[in-house]
């Protein structure tokens, strides 16, 4: 698309990318949107945007005027996606899922039971901008179950990065304008360490995501030493996302499940050993 390649040309020239890439995408909906529930979110969030760059916000008007049609057709995390540098991706661990890929991982579990048993509860522990929390809405008021009982009862999403959870609260309330953040269960934190309240007596029917993937050279000592002391998963040179599968077991109910998307590595490096062990037991 025209307008994204124009777009990522702008935070292209920028000294500070990262930084830029969050003004680009606050600065774009505190323009288009007008929804007053939305308007709040952005407010207490302004720590997104920056001040004393007149230059690219009078680009960005230009572009939104010329190309607004498509752009209010798009996904924030959309945008996120094909704006954002493949370091900044990788400091983070993140890894874009195609949407066909998510559709089919969310129609290995069957929903029908849900139907008439709306206490049910599914997560996302490592969500980003949303690609799974939106397309599990999808599929759930598709059965028939309102859209308001899943967003505010059933689907809750966690992410370590401050601006995942803003996108990921953002898409949600573009495509479902009454609601309020409040009614979101999209929390900030790390899944991996930090006790997050809104948590504490929760046990999930399906846990399904894209963990982050981050290697031994990627983290700290200091943290790699915290995985070491917390998860028999995590060994010698193992990657972040094993302990992922160990906590998002851990926060399962009974019979409840847990669809992961993975690399075929785990299943014979000498690394990933107690993570085959943890999963065979």
């Amino acid at each position: 698309m025209a307008f994204l390649k124009k777009l990522k040309k702008i935070t292209k020239e920028s000294d500070n990318q990262e930084l830029i890439v969050k003004h680009v995408i606050y600065y774009i909906y505190s323009k288009i949107s007008q929804n007053e529930n939305i308007q709040v979110l952005l407010k207490k969030n302004q720590k997104f945007k920056f001040e004393n760059i007149s230059n690219i916000n009078n680009r960005l008007d230009e572009l939104i005027k010329d190309n607004l049609d498509d752009v209010k057709k798009i996904n924030p995390g959309t945008i996120y996606e094909n704006i954002t540098t493949k370091k900044f991706k990788k400091t983070l661990g993140q890894v874009y899922t195609p949407t066909k890929i998510v559709e089919e991982m969310i129609d290995m579990y069957n929903f029908q039971p849900m139907i008439k048993n709306h206490q049910f509860k599914i997560i996302d522990i490592s969500c980003g901008s949303g690609y799974f929390l939106l397309p599990l809405i999808d599929k759930l008021t598709n059965i028939g179950i309102n859209y308001k009982n899943i967003v505010k009862n059933c689907i809750y999403g966690v992410d370590k990065d401050d601006f995942s959870v803003f996108l990921s609260k953002l898409s949600i309330m573009l495509k479902y304008p009454e609601l309020k953040e409040d009614d979101i269960n999209i929390f900030q934190g790390d899944i991996l360490f930090d006790e997050l309240d809104e948590l504490k007596e929760e046990e999930f029917d399906l846990i399904i995501g894209n963990p982050p993937y981050i290697g031994h050279k990627n983290i700290s000592r200091e943290y790699k030493n915290k995985l070491y002391e917390k998860f028999k998963t995590y060994k010698n040179k193992s990657d972040v996302s094993y302990c992922f599968f160990e906590k998002g077991w851990n926060m399962l109910k009974e019979e409840g499940s847990l669809i992961f998307i993975t690399s075929r590595y785990f299943m014979e490096g000498q690394d990933s050993l107690e993570l085959r062990r943890f999963l065979r037991e």
